[in-house]
């Protein structure tokens, strides 16, 4: 259907299984050689004089046949597409010659492209240039090896036999791992964020909470393409990753770029993903996922008049940083019994603080949101001190954002 709509490039045309997951060199093979089918068969159909075969027609005449005529000796090893995988042969034929399918013919023919394949041509001073940066991003970016994984077969983590808990302090939870040595209770994501170069600031970025997905369960892919069984959300409880983050955006030339605290979360939590074998999400990356919906399974949260979960502890004060998903299944948070804590605040003053008139009882508007923020009473105003409705709420005071905080979060809006 593409080639006959039309199209004149298409990308990842060969290879592909589970939509794009993996990849296979005898589906490589199968596909290359129908898409030169594809490829004849665009070409449409040639009406030349020798296409034809008007010659072979008058030199044949009735009652004869074609194989030997100097029309067909010349044109037939290039009128027709040619695969390089079928089997014409009979079935007889094909038994003898040992019965191969389709992709045992695809594997060979991979494995002699591969074998015979030529380097093209590089100009040494641009291979030198590649590879000097492929070196600056490994270093930035390390891949684990399996030499380097702690989960090595034979490995001091494969034989402690690493089991996940979770304590409960302050309202979040501390992720610990208990092996079977009672000295091995204080390792856990404390003490993986030791081995980053972020661990002051990592370590103020709470473990908020686990989820776990039954069985045909949408849940998340992993990097291996297999479907998560837990997920264990990260982030910030009032402005407990600050300190850490401004010190870390101090240290760069470029204070972290666009998206500092982005680029932030994923410094601190992608090293924790690959210790704990784990695959790590991100709120700011896609393919996007349902962060929301995860916290308030995992934490009992509701929306606020704002559309921010609120928090029965920390108000609307905290935030989610980012993800890890595990093959394994962990055991979830079970939110205490708690009201939502908007039905505790008779007064919600939230409704009447917004100087828009954004915030209504059935939910925030934000197109008269942005508008004000363009004001010069919008710019002196909540651009400056904060969100005014959400400095209103009275839930989790004792955890509000600091001034700097609050003015980096409104500035990073885009209006």
């Amino acid at each position: 259907m593409t080639l006959l709509a039309g199209t004149n490039f298409v990308l990842h045309a060969a290879g592909w299984l589970e939509g794009g997951l993996v990849s296979s060199y005898e589906k490589f093979m199968i596909d290359q050689d129908q898409l030169g089918m594809m490829q004849k068969m665009a070409e449409g159909v040639d009406l030349s004089e020798n296409a034809q075969a008007l010659d072979a027609i008058r030199e044949v005449g009735p009652g004869s046949h074609y194989l030997g005529c100097a029309h067909t000796q010349a044109n037939f090893q290039t009128a027709f597409y040619r695969s390089a995988l079928a089997d014409n042969n009979s079935f007889e034929q094909w038994e003898i010659e040992g019965e191969k399918r389709v992709e045992q013919r695809a594997n060979a023919l991979a494995r002699s492209w591969l074998e015979h394949y030529e380097r093209p041509p590089l100009d040494p001073a641009v291979d030198a240039a590649l590879l000097d940066y492929i070196a600056k991003r490994r270093i930035r970016c390390p891949t684990p090896s399996l030499e380097e994984s702690p989960n090595k077969p034979g490995s001091k983590a494969e034989r402690r036999k690493w089991r996940i808990s979770f304590r409960r302090k302050s309202g979040a939870h501390i992720m610990t791992g208990r092996g079977r040595n009672r000295n091995d209770r204080s390792r856990g994501i404390e003490r993986c964020f030791e081995r980053t170069p972020c661990s002051a600031c990592a370590a103020r970025s709470f473990l908020r909470g686990v989820v776990s997905f039954a069985d045909g369960e949408t849940a998340p892919f992993l990097r291996d393409g297999q479907a998560a069984r837990s997920v264990a959300l990260l982030g910030n409880v009032g402005g407990s990753i600050w300190p850490g983050f401004q010190r870390w955006r101090d240290s760069l030339p470029d204070r972290g770029g666009e998206n500092p605290l982005d680029r932030w979360s994923r410094t601190v939590i992608e090293p924790v993903a690959r210790y704990l074998g784990a695959t790590a999400y991100f709120p700011s990356d896609p393919p996007w996922q349902p962060f929301q919906q995860w916290a308030m399974r995992a934490e009992g949260l509701r929306p606020s008049p704002l559309g921010i979960l609120v928090h029965p502890e920390y108000g609307l004060w905290h935030g989610y940083r980012g993800a890890l998903g595990f093959e394994r299944e962990l055991a979830p948070t079970i939110p205490e019994g708690h009201r939502h804590a908007c039905d505790r605040c008779p007064d919600k003053p939230c409704l009447s603080a917004c100087p828009a008139n954004a915030i209504l009882a059935t939910g925030f508007q934000i197109t008269p949101c942005r508008a004000h923020l363009k004001t010069r009473e919008g710019q002196a105003g909540c651009m400056m001190t904060g969100c005014l409705a959400r400095n209103a709420c009275p839930v989790g005071s004792d955890y509000h954002y600091n001034a700097e905080q609050l003015h980096f979060h409104m500035a990073a809006l885009s209006l």
